[in-house]
């Protein structure tokens, strides 16, 4: 039943990243960024979630944390994004770009956490 959950919140978190950058005007790698920074932040609030809330729901890991937030966020396009700006010779806007979309999530994570408890 777990890859049933997971393939169904895979899905929905994949429709929604592409929902969001149809939908925001900006050049991709932004809008990849904020997803990143914003999936990460998810998941620490759905990890503290689980520790306390969601304990014993067999389905919530497998379809909010693995499916939904990994559909979600979208580390190889954020790592397309960031060959193409080195390839282009914008190795200043690369750096921030993946400093940013690294550093960022994990502290939104944390920040997550640190809400949800």
């Amino acid at each position: 039943m777990s890859f049933l959950w997971v393939g169904v919140g895979g899905a929905l978190g994949a429709m929604a990243r592409y929902a969001l950058t149809l939908l925001v005007a900006l050049e991709s790698f932004y809008v990849i960024a904020a997803i990143n920074v914003v999936g990460s932040f998810c998941m620490g609030a759905a990890i503290s979630l689980l520790a306390s809330s969601f304990e014993s729901a067999q389905w919530f890991k497998p379809l909010v944390m693995v499916g939904l937030l990994g559909g979600f966020t979208t580390f190889s396009a954020f790592a397309n994004d960031a060959v193409g700006m080195l390839h282009a010779g914008e190795h200043v806007k690369a750096v921030v770009y993946m400093v940013g979309s690294v550093v960022m999530p994990v502290a939104a994570c944390g920040l997550g956490m640190m809400v949800i408890k």
